[in-house]
């Protein structure tokens, strides 16, 4: 039997208050993301090492994204394309070596906020990244995407 609720539970699963236990579950937890950040994937890159405007996504923005980076270097552009597999652990080296080849660079989301945006300045230090944000529950273009890249 599964019991879950907002409180913690020891190593057998059933539910406690002590705060000791409650700190040894967490530190548990804590020391599988060391684990983890040698399991991390990379992110997948597309297009000319040194492109002049990097596109990066992640989750439902990755054939968008592709397309558009594609379109755009058929037409004289330099663009590339960032595709991060996973957000966390976050691919800091990956993320921070792809930003500093680019002149500029874009976080295209389906969000108001720019959370991957955010998430890129808070890990990678670096504050170069503008965001392309759409939130009114349709699917980017690539057209859109061009447009948004041209202001």
């Amino acid at each position: 039997m599964v019991v879950a609720d907002s409180d913690e539970h020891d190593e057998s699963g059933h539910l406690i208050e002590d705060a000791e236990t409650r700190k040894k579950m967490m530190d548990k937890r804590f020391q599988k993301l060391v684990h983890l950040k040698d399991e991390v994937l990379a992110p997948r890159f597309y297009g000319a090492e040194k492109a002049d405007t990097l596109l990066i996504g992640w989750g439902s923005t990755y054939g968008v994204i592709k397309e558009t980076a594609e379109t755009l270097n058929k037409n004289g552009g330099s663009y590339s394309h960032l595709h991060l597999n996973q957000i966390w652990p976050f691919p800091k080296d990956a993320v921070t070596a792809a930003l500093k080849n680019a002149k500029h660079s874009f976080v295209i989301e389906n969000n108001a906020t720019g959370q991957l945006a955010g998430l890129i300045r808070r890990e990678t230090g670096l504050s170069a990244v503008r965001s392309v944000l759409k939130y009114d529950g349709r699917p980017f273009t690539p057209a859109i995407i061009a447009q948004e890249l041209r202001k």
